[in-house]
């Protein structure tokens, strides 16, 4: 092989894992966003569930008139 088939092999060879390595790289970033929406999504059905809890608490804690038996009793 001469020096200059050996070059361009060399190159041929890099321009290949370039491409290899962004397709890779494409890859990570959709699935990272993937896992970032799942997260979001989690994060605010968590907080929706959290605020439904103490508001439960809240009512356990603190009955409402509605509960209190009428005067007569």
């Amino acid at each position: 092989m001469t020096e200059t088939e050996d070059t361009i092999a060399r190159l041929d060879a890099l321009e290949i894992r370039i491409v290899h390595q962004d397709s890779i790289i494409d890859e990570l970033s959709e699935v990272s966003l993937k896992q970032w929406n799942e997260i979001k999504s989690l994060t605010d059905q968590l907080d929706h569930l959290t605020n439904k809890l103490q508001e439960l608490e809240n009512g356990i804690n603190n009955p409402s008139d509605d509960d209190t038996p009428p005067p007569h009793f």
